[in-house]
């Protein structure tokens, strides 16, 4: 406990400056806080419309930060852009920071007070708090989620889990864990909640947004700089691979997924998506590594491989994360230990599966167990 105050002393007293010196020159807050601005007009997804409107509240504008959610979310942050600009980003942080303290309190394994002390070491959480990103309340949401499943309420836990639709591309295998733990109940909350959250959006801007929506996300200002990506894409990018090389990592990577949620525990097949949001979301950085808390936080509790905790504890650590901002070539290095984690999980399923069909073939021939 005293080293995590330590280390929060350090944020506070050195970071937390700086960043908050560069907060109000524009980050991922200002395109989200002028998505308050524009909610229930046409002009959600207007570049141009969105460039006015941080000219206006914050002084500056970049073509770069655009609004990438969905409509809902510019309903949460419409009571904030009520606010000036600066004062719209302190309660930010503070309501960020507080997401982050009611991942701590709710999320097992392990011990709060463990969590509190990995979370003190990491850093994509405080980078969100700092660069003004929502990745905390996600963390929030799944921790929520979490507290259902393992009170056996799924459908409560897929309506909490459809709130992450707010960064839907760091949960595009979420299909293969429903299908794969034949979580029906779990699933319907989740659709239940996600078509409530779309259509709120036909409400707030009509069933036309529908069709600015895709040319927002193809437009390629919003993803520049792969370097700093801890994305397959970005590795991938890096060697110049074809795009039928990605397809064909990426439906292995699925396959693997299917394997792993099949023959493992919940929270270990939990754990394993929460892997791939950060390795498949082509529109991934450093803050986004946030989901490698709970999933790191669990794996080194439940798992039975040493190499699995080494390779959780290597990802996750500082020195690693921050070769992101170094860009090409060490950042590669962040999706290959990602890479190598998951293959050591899916090693693991597979060990799992076997001895759970030994176990089962000796309980049903017991003639065999002198030989066995």
């Amino acid at each position: 406990m005293l080293l995590a105050v330590a280390l929060a002393g350090l944020w506070a007293r050195y970071i937390f400056p700086v960043a908050q010196s560069m907060y109000l020159s524009g980050n991922d807050f200002l395109p989200q806080y002028c998505g308050g601005k524009l909610a229930f007009t046409p002009d959600l997804y207007n570049p141009q419309r969105m460039q006015q409107t941080q000219q206006a509240v914050a002084g500056m504008s970049s073509p770069v930060l655009l609004y990438i959610r969905l409509p809902y979310f510019a309903l949460l942050y419409w009571p904030l852009a009520r606010l000036p600009f600066p004062a719209a980003c302190a309660v930010w942080q503070l309501l960020s920071l507080g997401a982050l303290l009611g991942f701590i309190a709710l999320w097992r394994p392990p011990e709060p007070r463990n969590t509190i002390l990995a979370t003190a070491f990491f850093l994509p959480p405080f980078i969100a708090i700092f660069n003004g990103q929502d990745i905390n309340f996600l963390l929030l949401w799944i921790a929520l989620a979490a507290l259902d499943l393992r009170q056996d309420r799924p459908f409560r836990a897929g309506l909490w889990f459809s709130l992450c639709l707010a960064k839907f591309h760091l949960f595009l295998l979420l299909p293969i864990f429903i299908l794969g733990r034949r979580a029906w109940r779990f699933g319907g909350g989740l659709c239940a909640g996600g078509a409530v959250l779309l259509g709120i959006g036909v409400l707030m801007e009509g069933p036309t947004w529908l069709v600015r929506y895709p040319a927002i996300l193809a437009d390629n200002k919003i993803n520049e700089g792969p370097g700093s990506m801890p994305t397959l894409h970005a590795l991938l990018g890096y060697f110049q691979a074809d795009t039928w090389v990605e397809i064909v990592a990426v439906a292995a990577v699925a396959v693997c997924l299917f394997v792993i949620v099949r023959r493992v525990e919940l929270f270990y097949a939990l754990a394993a998506l929460l892997v791939c949001g950060p390795l498949l979301g082509i529109h991934a950085y450093v803050s986004d590594c946030a989901l490698l808390l709970p999933a790191g936080l669990t794996l080194i509790v439940l798992t039975r491989f040493l190499v699995i905790r080494i390779l959780c504890i290597t990802v996750m650590s500082p020195p690693v994360l921050s070769l992101l901002k170094d860009g090409y070539p060490h950042s590669i290095a962040v999706p290959v230990l990602l890479l190598a984690l998951f293959a050591a999980m899916t090693y693991e399923a597979l060990r799992i599966g076997k001895k759970a069909r030994v176990s089962h073939f000796l309980q049903t021939n017991p003639s065999a167990v002198a030989y066995h």
